[in-house]
């Protein structure tokens, strides 16, 4: 299981990309800085928020394993929440041989 952590926002400007309440957890060494600039490469370009997103999503243990099998964020509707999505399964799929099981809240999407 994984620890978590909150981390608060320390100045203005990481106040205005980083979320007010923030649970990840300790890790020290990601995989998300790959998966941002390999996003990069194909013109999807992560907001700070996003790419740190990813950062925790992405984190590894000690062995090379997830560090959390299972994530999230809560973000209102139309600001970006696919792009941090679409960055991961596309590193995932293309550089890691994942596949992915992509779904919408709402059958008629």
């Amino acid at each position: 299981m994984c620890s978590l952590t909150s981390r608060p926002a320390s100045t203005l400007t990481e106040q205005a990309q980083t979320p007010r309440l923030w649970f990840a957890p300790k890790w020290s060494h990601t995989l998300g800085d790959e998966a941002a600039d390999f996003a990069a490469a194909f013109r999807l370009i992560l907001d700070p928020w996003q790419r740190l997103m990813l950062r925790d999503w992405m984190a590894l243990t000690a062995s090379g394993q997830y560090e959390c099998k299972t994530t999230g964020g809560s973000v209102p509707r139309q600001n970006g929440k696919n792009a941090v999505i679409e960055a991961r399964e596309l590193y995932g799929m293309v550089l890691l041989g994942e596949a992915f099981l992509h779904a919408a809240h709402e059958v008629k999407t």
